[in-house]
Formats: structure tokens, sequence, C-alpha cells
């Protein structure tokens, strides 16, 4: 005779361990008292308080309700048929009275959070998922994260393993990221074009307080919300920085460990100093998906498309407040689509803690069935989506697995004490706690770390990124085209005339106003760079190396030494970006740590402070960087020989091999020289690598300046780099067929796949040479 978890399986069409799971995660959730307590907090914890209240009378509804299931989840309301009554009441949490049946909707987040926590689960039998047999690295590297989530939760439903921490992904993401970030705010540096077009194509979106709106001019206005975009992109530019370079210290730590998930584990339940390592760095990528969440809620909310949608404000910290305009919306009746509804819900709606994952995986599935509604979404939005989507997939790895949970949970364990010793703040920031701007803790924060995090990112807004400012550059653009003789400028015409003779001797002729607005550019930014490191000198913990530290941390850029002349600094690195020395064999640590102090800053109780075979090598590289920063002279041939000692550890611990993954060790330990390709291929990667002397040209309007973004993904594969693409497809990872070599990420050219003459300098040209 079957048993009664075969029979429903029977009935609803799911299998044996689904029923069973539905059966115990319902009775826990409604009859246990321990079992509320966790449902609620974890209702909080997506939701808040208040959305959370909300939720819960939704769920406990007795009023009909329309199925919202598809055929193939038609257990939900089997399920909630079958079950009937709520057992008790959750008066203990809100004032409910005793309804008459289980909604559709408490079934759903009955399993959603049995699926978060693993909560009630019967015995699991079948294996994790992975990739199969035969199935190629692409296929599966490369799978669309929405289906990768799919196939991995109906893995879970039937009984399989919970699949743990992709150490894979994860370091993918981290080191491409890292060098996304350095790269952009080295770009903006140094061309005065992107820089400009950038500012002025986000500024529309940019809300202004009314202050600003009453005391100002439409020419002032546009300069204003021109100012925010420059500092919110310097926010997120530098906080990404800090992030992923935080991240990426991690890894040579990892190697002295163990190198693997278990080795990890076992470290941070000895050593507290290494946990909140650990969990700093957890809390820094869910702060910055948050913050990139805020962005997507300005630019989408400011669109041409959707800004009648909407109203918007700020508040007092200059977070800003998106509500659904009710009577705008009455107005358009029957024109409105469904995913101008879901925009309007998830931009206008609450916030939670999967909410930019939910909203990407409705609007992936409403741009595959309605690929022309894409055009509601300007360019700056899809790149910020692609932006969003890749934290998105590093927070589902570091969250929604048994590792994070573990940490997370081990984490919780310890707020207690932290709060009694405030000593373990020097594991979360290099910003002295003195210094901090302090933030209320939230209902989503989960752990004392996350209230410290927020406050990290509130200091370093207000107190550096702040002082940061280009206003008075926007002002003196203004004058120089009204009048380039102006007084303004008697500092810079012998700068201009010595660049107009140097050009003239290479038979070029250059306009003196470009020129101006050149050096003009170069001091705007020496002035916000310095500004930003003075604030790094003022909030930096006491101690040797800090300061610096914590510029290295943030990509803080550093005044530049050795320029022959004034002029060949800003505008040779403009011009010639691929002779750029920052974009040269880049470090992720900060100069002036050593291999050797890592054991100590992070506590490590199972590594000895000598025998690693990589440490002489890389503190030789770190020697050599402090006395490059301090001004002294190093010779070229020693720099050389040094550079060939350090590569190969250097790439040995930044991606070393934790756990593997299958087809691993396939790959070379580096790129090969020599490539046989066909003539298209070739073509592709000519137009690639000869770009940088073909914009130099007066015309630049060839079609053989712009290249299909198919023809240089086709290209890339051909060399045996990898995809990684995103939900939407708007970025793009390439991995490189090598251990050793740093992948690199592309925000996908939208809405057209076409590579400009710009982007081909600036992104596909310069930024794969310093990986190669």
């Amino acid at each position: 005779m079957p048993s009664i978890h075969e029979s429903r399986a029977a009935k609803w069409g799911t299998s044996v361990f689904l029923a069973e799971w539905l059966a115990n995660i319902f009775a826990y959730c409604t009859s246990s008292l321990e079992g509320k307590k966790a449902f609620w907090e974890w209702l909080v914890l997506q939701h808040g308080a208040e959305r959370a209240k909300q939720e819960l009378i939704q769920m406990t509804s007795n009023r009909p309700e329309s199925s919202t299931s598809s055929s193939s989840e038609k257990f939900f309301r089997l399920a909630a048929q079958e079950f009937g009554l709520f057992l008790t009441s959750f008066d203990c949490m809100v004032a409910l009275e005793l309804h008459a049946g289980t909604s559709e909707l408490a079934m759903r987040e009955y399993l959603n959070f049995a699926l978060d926590t693993d909560a009630c689960a019967p015995p699991r039998t079948q294996p994790a998922p992975r990739r199969f047999r035969g199935e190629s690295m692409d296929d599966y590297r490369g799978e669309n994260l929405a289906d990768l989530k799919a196939r991995r939760t109906q893995a879970l439903l039937n009984g399989g393993h919970n699949p743990d921490i992709d150490w894979y992904i994860v370091r993918m993401i981290v080191f491409s990221e890292v060098d996304k970030a350095a790269d952009t705010r080295s770009i903006w540096h140094n061309d005065f074009d992107i820089f400009m077009a950038k500012m002025a194509s986000l500024a529309p979106a940019m809300l202004l307080d009314r202050v600003v709106l009453q005391e100002g001019s439409p020419e002032r206005e546009h300069f204003n919300q021109m100012e925010l975009a420059f500092r919110s992109s310097t926010f997120l530019q530098s906080f990404s920085h800090m992030t992923w370079a935080t991240f990426a210290t991690l890894f040579p730590v990892f190697a002295m460990v163990g190198s693997s998930t278990a080795a990890i584990e076992e470290e941070y339940q000895k050593s507290d100093v290494f946990m909140w390592r650990l969990v700093a760095t957890w809390s820094h990528v869910w702060y910055l998906c948050g913050q990139r969440w805020q962005r997507i809620l300005e630019l989408v909310s400011g669109s041409e498309h959707y800004k009648a949608f909407f109203t918007r404000y700020r508040l007092t910290t200059g977070e800003i407040r998106v509500k659904p305009n009710r009577e705008y919306l009455r107005t358009l009746g029957d024109k409105i689509t469904e995913l101008d509804r879901q925009v309007v819900e998830f931009i206008g709606g609450e916030s939670d803690f999967w909410i930019e994952s939910r909203f990407l995986d409705r609007l992936n599935e409403l741009l595959k069935a309605h690929p022309d509604e894409s055009s509601k979404f300007n360019k700056d939005v899809l790149e910020e989506f692609g932006e969003l989507e890749t934290l998105v997939e590093c927070k589902l790895q570091l969250f929604d697995t048994p590792f994070g949970r573990k940490l997370i949970a081990y984490a919780q364990s310890k707020d207690a004490k932290c709060m009694q010793d405030p000593s373990f703040l020097k594991y979360i920031s290099l910003i002295d706690p003195d210094k901090l701007l302090w933030a209320k803790p939230e209902d989503t924060d989960w752990s004392y770390a996350c209230t410290v995090t927020r406050s990290v990112g509130n200091t370093w807004r207000q107190l550096a990124v702040k002082r940061a400012s280009m206003m008075h550059f926007y002002g003196l653009l203004e004058v120089l085209k009204k009048d380039l003789k102006s007084p303004k400028f008697e500092d810079i015409p012998a700068n201009v005339d010595k660049a107009v003779a140097d050009f003239a001797e290479e038979g070029r002729v250059v306009d003196p106003e470009d020129l101006t607005r050149v050096f003009l550019f170069a001091e705007a930014w020496g002035r916000a760079d310095y500004d930003m490191g003075r604030a790094c000198l003022e909030l930096a913990r006491p101690g040797p190396g800090m300061m610096g530290g914590l510029a290295h941390q943030f990509g803080v850029f550093q005044s530049s030494k050795g320029d022959d002349g004034a002029w060949q600094g800003p505008l040779g690195r403009m011009l010639q970006p691929h002779q750029r020395q920052e974009l040269t064999d880049r470090s992720i640590l900060p100069p002036g740590v050593k291999v050797a102090g890592l054991i100590e800053a992070y506590g490590l109780t199972s590594v000895e402070g000598t025998g690693l075979g990589l440490q002489q090598t890389v503190e030789d590289r770190w020697e050599r960087e402090e006395s490059d920063d301090a001004g002294q002279e190093v010779d070229e041939k020693r720099d050389a020989q040094s550079e060939d000692k350090v590569e190969q550890s250097y790439r040995d611990w930044q991606l070393c091999n934790l756990d593997g993954w299958p087809g691993e060790e396939e790959l070379s330990d580096v790129l090969p020289t020599q490539f046989k390709l066909g003539k298209k291929v070739v073509k592709v990667f000519h137009r690639i690598l000869t770009q940088h002397e073909s914009t130099m040209q007066s015309d630049t309007t060839k079609s053989s300046q712009v290249l299909r973004w198919p023809d240089f993904e086709k290209a890339m594969k051909r060399i045996g780099f990898t995809t990684t693409h995103t939900r939407l497809g708007t970025s793009v990872r390439f991995d490189a067929p090598a251990k050793g070599e740093r992948p690199i990420a592309f925000n996908r050219p939208s809405p057209d796949p076409v590579l400009t003459a710009t982007d081909i300098k600036w992104q596909v040209s310069v930024r794969p040479k310093q990986r190669v």
C-alpha cells in the first residue's frame, strides 16, 4: 500500500521527496512555535517588518484568489487545498484572526523558506547538480544564470544535495570585477570625451533637491545634475574597487589554509579574526548590490519612458525614494504592458533581500517574450543591469549555498560578543571607527557587520567622495566656449604652445582649444584625486601604511611622477592608452603588505610563518612597488629580473585552485604564444590591436573602425576563451584558457551590438593587453 507521501506525489504530480517536504514544512511553520518564529524572522529578513506583516495577511486571507501557477506548478494549489486550515494563528507575531484556508501564496512562501534554510527536508539521496559527462565547460559555465538557478532548484526539489559554493565562479567574478573597476576610473581619467559623454548621459536621471531647483538657472541645474552623476559614479566605482580588491586578498589566504571549502570552514571556526574578514567581504558584496539597486531605481524612474510612471524624492541621507504615480497610471488604462506593471511593482515597491534577483528573473522572462520592449530602457540602464547581474550572481554563491549559510549563522552567534568588544571593527574596514558616520541598524541586517559596512559606505560617500567636485571644471568649460583668452586660463598657454609645437614636429595639427580642454581636465582630476587622498589620510586608522592601504583599497589615484613634461602625462595617456603605466602589471594587494603578514592579519591558526614557497618572490614585488611610491629610482635590469621572478607564483595564488572544477585540469598554466587562426579572425584581432593608431587619425567614420560584437565574441572563443553571459546578456565575462590568467568582463554594447571606434580603443584594445 502506498504511503501518504506517495499518494500525494501521484495526485500533485511531484516527486515523493517534494510531497513529504511540503508536509513537513507546512507543519513546522503552522504548528511549531519554533517554526513560526523562524519563518517570521526569515520573512522579515526578506521583506522588512512592515512588508512582512502585509505578506502574512495576504497569505492567511480567505478571499478567493486566482491561481498564478503554471501547469508544472499546480502542486502549490493542490497542496494548499489539501492542508486546509491553519492549526493556530500567528497572533504571537501580528494581530491576526483565524482564517478559512491556506492560500497558494502561503505554500509558495513556505517552500521558499524551506529552500533558503533547508528546514524540514527529508534525507537527500540524490547528488548535487553539476556538469554532465560530455558537457563542455562553455555549456556549463556559460549557462544563463536564470536557467542555472532553475536547474539547481529542480534538483533540490527532487532530493538532490544542495550544491556548495562554486569558488571558480566566485574567483572569476572577483578578479574580472576588480580590474573592471580600476579600468573604469582610469578611462574616466584619461579620455575627456568618454567622461563628459557618460556624465551628460546620466545627468537627466539625477534627482536634484528642492533647494538647488529653486536657486539655479537651467544651465546651473544641468551642472548640478552632472555633479550628482559624477559623485554617484565615483562612489559606486570606488566602493566596487574596495569590495573586489578586499575579496581578492582572501585568495592567497585560502591557499594557505588548504585550498578547500572544508579547510576554510574549519579555519574560521578556530579564528574569529579570519571569520570577521570573511563576513566583512560578504557584507561588502551585499551592500554594493543594494547600492547598485538604488542606482537602477534612479536611472529607470528618471528615464524618458518611465519618468512619468513615478514620483521621486530624496531623504536627508541622500538616498532616493521612488513611488508609483497612481494618477498617471490610471490614465494609461489598457495601454500599460505587463513589463510596465512589473517595473512599477519592483521599482516603486519596497526592497527586500532578494529583490534584485527576482526582478532580473522576471525581466528576463518578459524580454524573452517581447524583445522589442527592451527599447524602453536606455543604454545607461542596460549597462547598469549588467553590473547588477554580476553582483547578484556572486551574491547567490555567497548567501544561497551551504557554506554561506553556515558562515552567516556562525557570525550571528558571535554578534552579541562583538557588541561588547568593538575591537573586531578593525577587521571590517581600514577606516578609523571613531570617524565613522554610524548608520542605524535595520531589520534586514543579517549581522552587525552589515551595520558597520553601511556606516563605512556613509562615511566614504559623505567625507571622501563628496569632496571630489567637478563643478569648477564644468564652469571653466563654459568660459572656454566663449573666450579662449580669458584670464582664468593664464597658466595654461605655455603648456599649450609647447604641445602644439611638439605635435607640429610630428606633422600633426592640433586645435589649441582642444589642448586647453585637456589641461583643464587633467587639472580637475588632479584636484579631485588630491581631495580624496586627503580624505584617506584623515579617515585611515592610525598606524604605518594605513593611509596608503585605504587609498589602494578604494582605487584612489596617487599623483603621477616621472612625467618628462607637464603635457605629456595627461595628453600622452589620453592618446596612447596602450602605453599607460598604471595599466601594466596591476597589483591586487596594497603596497607594504607582506605575505607572511597575512597570517597575522587574518588570525590564521593552521599555517606557519615560514616555508611559504611564494613568500619571498611576492615580497620582492611589493618592496619594489613601495620603492616606486617613495620616488626612488629602480634599475631597469633589476626591475625586469624581479618581474620574471615573481610572475608565476603571483598567478598561483591569485587564481588558487579552491576545490577545483571538472575540466580545470585540462588547462595549461599560461596562454600559448601562438595561435592558428583563419583570415576572418585575424582581421578581427588586427582591427582590435591597431585601433589606438586609427583613432588618432582625423577620419574616424570609416566602417573599418567599428566591429560587430558577435564577431568579437567568436574571435575570442576561437583562441580558447570561454564566455559567461548574464541573464539579460548585458554583461559578458571571458575566461582565459589558462589557469594563471585573469578573466576580463565587458558590458555588451546595447541596444545595438556594435563596438564603436571608442569602445575598441578603450575597452577591447587596451584592457586585454594587461592580462596577456
